[in-house]
């Protein structure tokens, strides 16, 4: 069944009208692909906003319906094809084990950094900079900022994968780039591309155009660094492409986690937590949580410290659905996180506390938001936790049962998403403690 135009987004509706304007589709399935105009996409809307799709839940339907994808070929023309343009995030590269967060002491007096309000990527990478962290991480120093910033591309060819398994070479000369951060050193250039929260994948294009560019400038090796920072700690991973000359021949080189501040949580602060927490009463005007990504939740309140947004928007800057996106708002509502405003939502002033305070107590205020829930503090208290340090997560039945004895949600299949969520959270908060080595679930 095909959605009606009012359902679509503004950029279906805009893909939809190129194609029945300019029919790449007959054009690609002639030639392999189609090479369209800035121009040309700007009758029907502005270039920027159509081709900003920095991850796979971005694309337009009718990319995703014939494994379509977009390169800029030159600053006026792109290729449109069937091609694998993005790198999916192992769990272990997002969502570390508090064990392997390395703890770098923070002992600057700045009065105009903060290392608890960390409101964009430049400032993330300054706090990284400054703490140790790109020198720990990176093995090499001193660093001194380099590039930075918006350039044209150098000529370079390559070839990317199709999803049939061919390849399609592509040609670019002068396309416009983008690099967030370069540090050079006596031994290497290092390009960072730098996100302030966390996704699912991302486009290797942004890594693989500033380091074809930057190799044919300088005489030193390029690395490519994909860096992210949420909730105080600073993720990065390196990369680097086995075949110059493969768009997909990229590979994992090193990856680490950071803080620069105290991360010692054990069980016995949760259970502290647990003990002093006084249930309260589920709320009428806020549905029970579904959104299993606790991570998540608090990234999105943290974004929305900075500035109020509308759902559309939160589904954009996330790559969601829109019903994902108001999942992930309503539980954050849940939790006291974030509130309804003109401009949309915005954080609470609970939230704007929460963020001025260090890692570890900040940590401990969200499970205690969590176990102000009777259904959450139950489901705790049955999570078991072996002298070895294994905790293990009740399972999903005996959660719903806990569930039906304190809330009314209707099917099954709706207590299922539910517990999915409580067991979420729960690991999510045994993951936080020094002394658990596994989550079992």
């Amino acid at each position: 069944m095909t959605a009606s135009k009012s359902n679509l987004s503004k950029l279906d509706q805009g893909w939809n009208a190129i194609e029945e304007k300019y029919r790449f589709l007959e054009g690609i399935e002639r030639d392999g692909f189609f090479r369209i105009t800035a121009d040309e996409i700007k009758t029907i809307r502005e270039p920027r906003l159509m081709t900003k799709l920095d991850h796979a839940s971005d694309l337009p339907q009718i990319f995703k319906r014939h494994k379509l994808a977009i390169l800029p070929e030159t600053r006026g023309t792109y290729i449109i094809a069937p091609m694998l343009l993005y790198q999916p995030f192992e769990d272990e590269l997002t969502m570390p084990k508090i064990n392997d967060i390395r703890h770098i002491a923070w002992d600057k007096d700045l009065q105009s950094l903060d290392i608890n309000s960390v409101p964009s990527e430049t400032i993330a990478i300054n706090t990284a900079e400054i703490g140790g962290v790109l020198t720990n991480f990176l093995g090499e120093e001193p660093l001194y900022a380099t590039v930075a910033g918006r350039m044209k591309s150098d000529e370079f060819e390559f070839h990317v994968h199709t999803p049939s398994g061919n390849e399609l070479p592509v040609r670019v000369q002068n396309s416009q780039i983008e690099i967030d951060a370069g540090f050079e050193s006596s031994e290497s250039l290092i390009l960072l591309e730098a996100k302030n929260y966390v996704y699912d994948d991302f486009l290797v294009r942004q890594l693989y155009y500033p380091m074809r560019t930057w190799e044919q400038k300088i005489d030193k090796p390029v690395r490519t660094v994909f860096f992210m920072y949420s909730n105080g700690i600073y993720h990065l991973i390196e990369y680097g492409f086995d075949d110059l000359y493969d768009y997909n021949s990229l590979r994992v080189l090193r990856h680490g986690h950071y803080s620069l501040d105290d991360t010692n949580i054990t069980v016995a602060d949760l259970m502290d937590v647990a003990a002093q927490s006084k249930p309260r009463k589920e709320p009428k005007d806020i549905p029970f949580p579904q959104a299993d990504k606790m991570w998540r939740i608090i990234n999105l309140a943290e974004m929305l410290a900075e500035e109020p947004m509308t759902k559309t928007d939160i589904a954009e800057t996330y790559s969601f659905a829109y019903r994902q996106a108001d999942y992930y708002t309503s539980a954050a509502k849940y939790l006291g996180l974030v509130e309804d405003c003109a401009d949309g939502v915005q954080a609470t002033r609970l939230m704007q506390r929460l963020m001025k305070k260090p890692y570890k107590p900040r940590q401990l205020e969200y499970a205690k938001l969590i176990l102000r829930s009777k259904i959450f503090l139950e489901a705790f208290h049955v999570c078991n936790i072996s002298n070895t340090g294994v905790a293990h997560i009740p399972s999903r039945e005996a959660v719903m049962e806990i569930m039906r004895n304190n809330i009314e949600l209707g099917t099954d299949a709706v207590y299922r998403r539910r517990a999915m969520t409580v067991r979420g959270w729960l690991d999510w908060m045994f993951r936080l403690c020094k002394d658990v080595g596994e989550v079992v679930k």
